[in-house]
């Protein structure tokens, strides 16, 4: 069985912080990442990193890579949650 691939980056984050998740630059690909929608883009929407300033809610970040033939490729989503400043 062949396993999914996963997203770097982490899995919890604090309020208004700043947090990166890639994935391996492939030549060629398109990326499109989701994100929860109290996130703040910070850059890399169309790119294989992404940066964003997380929201006050716990959340799931995935990417979708589409290869020149229009194949795409699905990662493993990452599911964050937001940590207490306590």
């Amino acid at each position: 069985m062949i396993k999914t691939p996963e997203i770097d980056g982490p899995h919890d984050a604090f309020l208004k912080q700043a947090v990166t998740y890639s994935i391996p630059l492939a030549s060629g690909c398109t990326y499109e990442w989701n994100y929860p929608e109290g996130c703040t883009l910070i850059s890399g929407q169309y790119t294989n990193a992404l940066t964003l300033n997380w929201g006050a809610s716990n959340g799931c970040v995935n990417v979708t890579e589409t290869d020149a033939s229009g194949c795409k490729k699905q990662y493993k989503t990452v599911f964050v949650v937001v940590k207490d400043l306590k």
